[in-house]
This record gives structure tokens, sequence and C-alpha cells, in this order.
């Protein structure tokens, strides 16, 4: 799932996480990536990212995410979104806001450099 403009990265996470896809999730990623963990720990790179994605993935539920901004500077971009996850048991839900860094790849896509979840609870 290639995102060709930098607002449309987060709805694309969504998408994945909705569908549970790890996979396409991953492929938002460029291989060394970096991602903040839910402790403050940083993965990097295609196994780090992959276990990040996977952990947050098994928390199920359904994933709302709406972008507040993106500012693009030649091939980089600065995103950030505000996000929902609504768990099925009816708990209450899991919120958060990201600081996201993003590369034009050669082929016009983009890919997260740098993502920061920021994870709160509502």
């Amino acid at each position: 799932m290639p995102v060709q403009r930098p607002e449309l990265i987060n709805a694309a996470f969504a998408d994945g996480y909705n569908a549970r896809d790890v996979e396409a999730l991953l492929e938002l990623y460029e291989p060394t990536a970096a991602v903040v963990n839910r402790d403050g720990s940083v993965a990097t790179g295609g196994k780090g990212v992959r276990e990040h994605l996977a952990g947050l993935v098994a928390i199920g539920g359904r994933m709302a995410s709406t972008n507040r901004y993106a500012v693009v500077h030649d091939d980089i971009a600065l995103v950030g979104a505000d996000w929902v996850i609504d768990l099925e048991d009816g708990s209450t839900p899991i919120r958060g806001s990201t600081a996201e860094v993003l590369r034009r790849q050669p082929d016009g896509s983009w890919r997260y450099v740098i993502d920061h979840p920021n994870t709160t609870p509502a």
C-alpha cells in the first residue's frame, strides 16, 4: 500500500492496523526506520519495527486516525495525527498523538523514517 502523499500515511496505517496486516504496516516504513515503543524505548530496523507492529496489532480493537498536519520540504515531511483505538470489550479507548518524519522514496511514495506514536491513555 504505497502512500503517494504524506498526509495520507496515518490513514493507511489505520487501514493496515484494522486489517491486522503487520506486513502491510511494515511496508509503510523504511528498512532502517525507528519507532518509539510504548515504554519509551526505540525499536529500529525491520526486525525491531516488525516486533513493535506485531505487539501493537495484538492489542486488537479498531483504530481511527485524523491527520493534524503535514509539512513537506523537498523529500522530507513532518506529519502528526491524533489516533484512537476503540477496544472490543468496551474498556477505555487508547489514544495518542503522533510526530513522524517521512521521506519520499525513489518511486515517489512516502515512508516513515521516525515514528513517535506518543501513546497516552484516554
